[in-house]
């Protein structure tokens, strides 16, 4: 009996010192690396410990150093230190312990855990201090560091390092998704059965905050509510494309309720100032905003686009099935105001707005405005009606110097008016009438302009056009055809009017000076070929009491305006012997069609009475850019003629070009006259 109780005694203290030395060899590199590699055979996972340590004094806690976690070449944690702390079930469930504590390091989840792969660890808290997490969402990759926090129980399974239903509380320093930074974030939620919940989240962005709760589903689709953001600051040149980027990667969002406070935004050539936003109950995903009965306002204290500058915009948009209702847009522009409301059909991409109101704006044209108009429009503004225009006070101007204008107390009504069709800017439908104070059309000064136009199907029709000029009135009616060649017709009569307007409106000049009346019949298309001139065909009428007979273009009265171009001096009869040669009761009647300008009429009383008649045809010879020009006249006074012949021979010689006043054009030219100037019969009564 006493040697089975010094063998047990014996067996005993071997069994402690066994205990003993396996303790202590534990403790040592090289217990390390045999743990090391007893737990990688068993887990499927390769782990590396370089140390382990515990203290008899906290037996239930185990702390292991420079801890590596890896599956294949893919790395998942590296953290300096690792706790394990034990519970009574850990005895009997080695691999369920108590808390597990992970410090000074990196975890990397993987979006999807395989079956095969499931951690050799779990634990009812999970904590982290100092870590740097990252993990794929979405189709981008999540980033955070340092990440302090806890996850409630940590039990991972198939369906993610969270298992099945787990709480966190989590808080970083820096969060990275995409383009989105923020810092100093606080997020608090839960996981449940693949759905993310988010019960409250606040982090510092853009030198201002945001906040806010939400929610994942299953399938990907983000539920946000209370989403605020506050004193937003970002000046960067590139914020389009990086939210346009953004835009068209957005996953699949709910906005319940967002509010956006003072917010500023700077680019290249934009910005925004003091912007409010609210929106409810909105979805957006992948370049696409849509709703059912949403809602959107915004206001700011200025908008700057290029050289746009938009002072207090007002939009309040109401959003339904069908589309967008406008229920309130407005703003300061140019020391006026616009407003408007209507509603934008999403089927037809059709705007309509109600009324549209423009009063006090003082604005010039940029250089660029005609290539606007011409552009195509954006696919979802296929068709503009405005119902109701009305506009009052206004001053337009154009300062390009080819044909510059000027509108003074601009107003203008309209009705029913359809100025987009087919993604194209016109009038195509509707009744408008314009009128202006005061008018500056190419250095033409006029007052008191009306134009009264009414559109059917395309068709432009000019009912009434009237201003007073100079000393008289101008009258005027025609219309445009908007397709095809846009082909026109106007007829514009002037009485006591400046007989230069029309050559200050891109006309050749005229033999007239002064004051009188002038009847303009013409048709053309408004689109011009790519070469050669306008095919114009017309009837131009112009009387006087008292005129000087001056000039007229070699280039055809009716032939195309080009920049640079100045009319040629053919004759000139304002001096003759020193003496003024003044005509009186002067007529000229002139039709033109094609290439070819008949002087029907002309005839004047006084010192030089006389009646002509002839014809005027130009050619142009584009592969052997020559220009061709003939001149057939018939005079009835013959000693005009005689003058006229003198002068002509004196003054125009064999293939000349131009005269030294007037540069010579880049073409080759030559002037044929055939015949000089015929001596008709002298005029019954006539003795002179």
């Amino acid at each position: 009996m006493k040697l089975l109780s010094k063998f047990l005694c014996t067996l005993l203290i071997l069994l402690a010192l066994a205990l003993v030395l396996a303790y202590a060899l534990l403790q040592t590199p090289t217990g390390a690396g045999w743990l090391s590699d007893l737990l990688s055979r068993r887990s499927g996972y390769q782990i590396t410990i370089a140390g382990i340590q515990h203290s008899p004094l906290n037996p239930a806690e185990i702390r292991l150093r420079e801890v590596r976690l890896s599956r294949g070449s893919e790395p998942l944690l590296d953290a300096g230190t690792v706790t394990l702390r034990m519970g009574w079930y850990t005895l009997t469930h080695p691999r369920h312990w108590q808390q597990i504590r992970l410090q000074d390091g990196e975890l990397r989840l993987p979006a999807v855990l395989q079956p095969q792969a499931q951690p050799p660890l779990q634990a009812r808290q999970l904590l982290l201090q100092n870590m740097a997490l990252s993990t794929p969402l979405d189709g981008r990759l999540l980033v955070a560091h340092p990440v302090s926090g806890g996850i409630t129980p940590f039990i991972p399974g198939p369906g993610g390092w969270l298992g099945d239903d787990s709480r966190f509380e989590l808080s970083a320093q820096s969060l990275t998704y995409g383009e989105l930074e923020l810092q100093r974030m606080l997020l608090r939620g839960s996981w449940q059965q693949g759905r993310l919940l988010l019960q409250d989240f606040g982090a510092d962005m853009l030198q201002g905050q945001i906040s806010g709760r939400g929610e994942r589903s299953r399938d990907g689709h983000w539920s946000l509510r209370d989403l605020r953001l506050t004193r937003l600051r970002l000046q960067d040149n590139r914020l389009p494309q990086v939210l346009s980027r953004l835009w068209q990667r957005l996953p699949a969002i709910t906005l319940h309720n967002l509010d956006l406070v003072d917010a500023r935004f700077e680019g290249n050539d934009w910005s925004v100032n003091d912007l409010d936003l609210s929106a409810e109950d909105l979805q957006l995903g992948q370049g696409r905003l849509q709703s059912r009965d949403g809602l959107l306002s915004l206001n700011a204290l200025d908008l700057v686009y290029r050289d746009v500058h938009l002072r207090d915009p007002v939009l309040k948009l109401t959003f339904t099935p069908d589309g967008i209702t406008l229920d309130d847009v407005s703003t300061r522009f140019e020391n006026g105001l616009l407003r408007t409301y209507g509603r934008w059909n999403a089927a037809q991409h059709s705007l309509q707005l109600d009324e549209v109101g423009i009063s006090g704006i003082e604005y010039t044209l940029p250089d660029s405005w005609l290539h606007w108009l011409a552009q195509p429009l954006p696919i979802w503004l296929q068709q503009l009606n405005v119902l109701r225009l009305d506009v009052n006070n206004n001053l337009l101007v154009d300062i390009r110097p080819r044909f510059p204008f000027q509108f003074t107390a601009l107003g203008a009504s309209g009705s029913n008016l359809q100025l987009i069709r087919d993604q194209h800017w016109g009038l195509w439908q509707g009744s408008l009438r314009l009128n202006a104070r005061d008018a500056t059309v190419n250095k033409v000064d006029l007052r008191h302009l009306l134009l009264d136009l009414q559109a059917q199907d395309g068709q432009l029709t000019l009912h009434e056009l009237s201003a007073f000029g100079g000393q008289g009135l101008w009258e005027g009616s025609g219309s445009l055809q908007q397709q095809g060649a846009w082909p026109f017709t106007l007829s514009l009569t002037g009485q006591q009017v400046a007989l230069d307007s029309l050559q200050r409106w891109g006309w050749s000049a005229l033999p007239l000076r002064g004051f009188g009346n002038i009847h303009l019949e013409l048709a053309s298309s408004a689109r011009a070929p790519e070469q050669g001139l306008r095919p114009l065909s017309g009837q131009l009428t112009v009387s006087a009491e008292q005129a000087m007979l001056q000039n007229t273009a070699a280039g055809g009265l009716f032939a195309e305006a080009k920049a640079g171009d100045n009319p040629r001096r053919w004759l000139d009869l304002s001096q003759q012997e020193g003496q003024m040669t003044l005509l009186r009761n002067l007529q000229l009647r002139l039709r033109a069609a094609g290439g070819m300008v008949n002087i029907e009429q002309a005839s004047a009383a006084g010192q030089l009475p006389f009646s002509l008649t002839g014809r005027y045809a130009r050619t142009v010879s584009t592969p052997d850019a020559v220009q061709s020009t003939q001149l057939q006249l018939t005079l009835s006074n013959p000693s005009l003629c005689e003058r006229l012949t003198r002068h002509w021979q004196s003054n125009t010689p064999a293939n000349a070009v131009a005269d030294d006043s007037v540069a010579a054009p880049p073409l080759q030219s030559s002037v044929d006259v055939t015949p000089l100037p015929a001596c008709g019969p002298q005029p019954a009564g006539n003795t002179k």
